[in-house]
């Protein structure tokens, strides 16, 4: 009888150390798809800074050849 308790008391608690580990690999990984995120918007942004520019230097250049 008591090798029975001790058998699901410790199963019991194996099960919730790995209940434990996989909440915090999730939250790992919802972090980085967060962090992915907002490193992609970053990264758009500063694509569009730079089409921006690139194309207001070309009407620059282009109105001092064709004035």
């Amino acid at each position: 009888m008591g090798l029975a308790i001790g058998y699901f008391v410790s199963r019991n608690q194996a099960e919730k150390v790995q209940r434990q580990e996989r909440q915090k690999a999730d939250n790992v990984a919802a972090e980085a798809r967060e962090q992915a995120r907002t490193i992609e918007l970053q990264a758009r942004d500063n694509a569009l800074k730079i089409s921006q520019a690139a194309e207001a230097e070309i009407t620059r250049l282009r109105s001092e050849l064709y004035p």
